[in-house]
């Protein structure tokens, strides 16, 4: 359900009363909201209702259902995002239809199997509710963000001849009134995020460079801020010093990137494990990180003159509660406290942290200590391997750390070579190194650890996740110095995964000296 909150110190109460509403936007005058809900047929559409209270109204009714939307700056209509299946007419019981692969990305994780299916931008008038499509063609189309003028959509799409074998996705803008349509972004690849100038003439974009087949100038590992014009080489703004906020495109809703009037471009951004709302230049100038760190932020909403921000926040201490950002002095408020009562009774753990330097690079480690811990008890240590690689450990409430940590175990985090958020070298330190220096930085921080005289090195367990799943697994196949390992969603096999997963070609070339035909021994 959505849930309305009075700023700053105000109660919250329910504002709608649907099983799964999600997504909520006011309309620019702030007179309505709009939301996603499912219909009599389970497909979710968009909905609006008064910002007072009172019956909602669905607005749109496609048949592929809405991913995503945008309101129009004169809030008449919304850009929304739905599937488009060419085949929707099939009368044949869908137990018996057939699908042609035709390409080697025919499904997405979080999606399925797309078949011939293709996400594709509608404009809906909010009043009747007729809906007009934008875009065409067989690749998704994501994210739309009006201009100010309310002429143009901005939106994200992969339309370059090799985007079955390149994780590429580029910015597009379209003329509402005409359907034409323009790539702003040449040159840049990972286009995950976009907000416009206040004059409608440029974007401001997260994204990555393109440098050649396969690759990007730090694929998902590190992102920077472009300014972008219809007939103009996109500029970079920021430095690796920060790593934009960045969304895994099929299936999360993308970060909001706002560009105020007096010539700053605020978004979500990383810097060593910890997450900030930061302030840039247009111009071009020195990043500014806005908010006391410590922390990830899951998501964030800015107020119309950007004076402050309401962030979704995850600290050491808590899951997760709504504070209030100064965007001016970076004061942060806490507005909710949800799990108050469950934390009062269930001590998390306690975080510190410590640094190593190893062959060229520091590493950053967490530790994660039992909520009695007594440096004169010997504890068993947990050693957590994030996934990626170019994941990240943040200061942070994680059940994964959290479960062992308070059922008396010590929990070790380490951000290796190959992680992201400290810089576009560390982070690719690890393409076509799996399981080399990462593993070693891994086991020196291990080894630091087992000095401890609260650590009994006869009782260590290691675990990850993906990245981490194929990790744990090298770890118990080059040392017997693990009592136990649970290996989760590992990469066990890369030459099947590159067969078979959704991003074994994409992410796999990348990341491991080629295609399978050209590096097999590696493999």
């Amino acid at each position: 359900r959505i849930v309305v909150k009075e700023l700053p110190g105000g109660p919250a109460q329910e504002f709608t009363q649907g099983e799964s509403d999600s997504t909520a936007r006011w309309s620019p005058d702030g007179s309505k909201l709009a939301f996603l809900r499912k219909d009599e047929k389970g497909v979710r559409q968009v909905w609006v209702m008064p910002a007072a209270g009172g019956e909602s109204r669905k607005v749109s009714d496609l048949p592929g259902g809405i991913f995503d939307y945008a309101w129009s700056p004169d809030g008449a209509r919304v850009a929304a995002v739905s599937d488009v299946d060419p085949r929707a007419d099939d009368k044949a019981p869908k137990h018996l239809r057939t699908t042609v692969v035709r390409r080697i990305r025919y499904r997405h994780d979080g999606m399925g199997l797309r078949g011939e299916s293709a996400r594709h931008i509608f404009v809906v008038d909010v009043a009747d509710g007729n809906a007009a499509q934008v875009t065409s063609g067989d690749e998704n189309n994501d994210s739309p963000v009006w201009s100010p003028d309310g002429k143009k959509i901005a939106f994200m799409s992969s339309r370059a001849a090799d985007r079955d074998t390149a994780a590429r996705s580029e910015a597009y803008v379209v003329d509402v009134a005409t359907r034409k349509t323009a790539c702003w972004t040449p040159g840049l690849s990972q286009v995950v995020t976009m907000g416009w100038s206040p004059d409608s003439s440029k974007l401001a974009v997260a994204a990555m460079e393109d440098s050649g087949p396969h690759q990007s100038k730090g694929g998902m590992t590190q992102s920077w801020v472009y300014l972008c014009g219809p007939r103009t080489k996109p500029e970079a703004i920021t430095d690796d010093s920060v790593r934009p906020s960045l969304a895994y495109r099929v299936w999360q809703v993308a970060p909001e990137i706002k560009w105020t009037e007096d010539g700053d471009i605020l978004f979500l951004a990383d810097a060593k494990g910890q997450a900030y709302v930061c302030s840039a230049p247009a111009s071009g100038g020195k990043v500014k990180k806005i908010g006391p760190g410590g922390q990830s932020l899951a998501k964030w909403s800015p107020d119309a003159k950007a004076q402050q921000a309401v962030i979704a926040a995850v600290t050491p201490g808590s899951p997760g509660d709504l504070h209030l950002l100064d965007l001016a002095t970076g004061k942060q408020r806490q507005l909710t406290d949800y799990n108050r009562d469950y934390l009062a009774g269930h001590p998390p753990a306690k975080l510190e942290k410590f640094r190593l330097k190893r062959n060229g690079f520091e590493i950053e480690c967490r530790v994660w200590l039992p909520p009695d811990f007594s440096p004169r008890r010997k504890h068993p240590m947990v050693l957590d391997i994030h996934g990626g690689p170019a994941a990240v450990f943040y200061d942070a409430f994680s059940p994964f750390h959290q479960i062992p940590a308070t059922a008396g175990d010590v929990v070790l985090a380490v951000n290796p070579r190959g992680s992201s958020s400290y810089g576009n070298g560390f982070a690719r330190a690890v393409e076509g190194e799996w399981g080399e220096e990462d593993y070693q930085d891994l086991l020196a921080a291990v080894d630091l650890m087992c000095k401890k005289p609260y650590i009994d090195p006869s009782k260590l367990v290691v675990t990850g996740y993906s990245y981490g799943g194929f990790m744990s697994a090298w770890a118990i196949g080059h040392t017997d110095r693990f009592r136990a390992a649970v290996v989760g969603a590992p990469c066990i096999n890369l030459e099947s995964m590159y067969g078979t997963s959704d991003i074994g070609v994409t992410f796999g070339e990348s990341n491991w000296r080629g295609s399978i035909f050209e590096s097999r021994e590696w493999y």
